[in-house]
């Protein structure tokens, strides 16, 4: 029978090409309880791959480092700077949806860790506005293409339609404001007075969800810190 792989097995596949492969190997790293893997960690935050990226804020959570609080902060700002100088067509729209997921998922890790370096940039993006990024829509236009047949056998395409991609000169505006719904959350499970003071400010934000989000929190905020 085969030796189950260890801790240096598994930070060789943090390595690998895959990035399936990078993102199961990150999330396993918790699981041996070693301050060893902080470091891989932390250069996985740097990955290309989103997936390996939440995996490895995830793997730093459940570690809880003391070196892990500063990356997990830096981390926070990249993803922010690329959702907002984003301009992408469709094709790449999903990708900006796992960066807003990533960010999402750091800033819920920051609340959970309850750190208090983390209340100021968390408020911070709290009484920021929201992000507004744009991308250009792709749309398949049918050219040709004949059907024969008759309505009681149905039709067929007789030749075959061809398809070609073209761009919607005309950017599609997005708003973003989840990573300030999320920073109310995580600024209610860190508490303190700073954190308090923060959500106070955002109660009268123009935005009716952050003013749900932070009433919420206020209700749920642990102000014992």
């Amino acid at each position: 029978m085969n030796d189950p792989l260890s801790l240096n097995d598994f930070l060789s596949l943090t390595q690998d090409e895959d990035g399936t492969i990078r993102c199961i190997a990150t999330g396993i790293l918790p699981k041996f309880k070693d301050s060893k893997s902080i470091n891989p960690l932390i250069l996985a935050l740097e990955d290309n791959n989103p997936c390996v990226r939440v995996a490895a804020v995830v793997a730093l959570k459940k570690i809880n480092g003391t070196n892990s609080i500063e990356p997990l902060l830096n981390e926070l700002q990249r993803e922010i700077k690329t959702i907002k100088t984003s301009k992408v067509n469709n094709k790449d729209l999903l990708s900006i949806a796992e960066v807003a997921g990533s960010l999402e998922i750091i800033i819920e890790t920051l609340g959970e860790m309850g750190d208090q370096k983390a209340v100021e940039p968390l408020g911070q993006i709290l009484k920021s506005e929201n992000i507004h990024f744009a991308y250009y829509d792709i749309f398949e236009v049918e050219q040709g293409g004949i059907y024969e047949g008759n309505p009681i056998t149905g039709y067929r395409p007789k030749n075959p339609f061809s398809r070609t991609k073209q761009f919607n000169p005309y950017p599609i505006e997005v708003a973003y404001g989840g990573h300030r719904i999320a920073s109310a959350k995580a600024l209610s499970k860190i508490g303190g007075n700073r954190a308090f003071s923060y959500l106070t400010q955002a109660s009268n934000d123009g935005n009716p969800e952050i003013r749900d989000a932070v009433k919420n929190a206020l209700n749920n905020a642990n102000m014992e810190k």
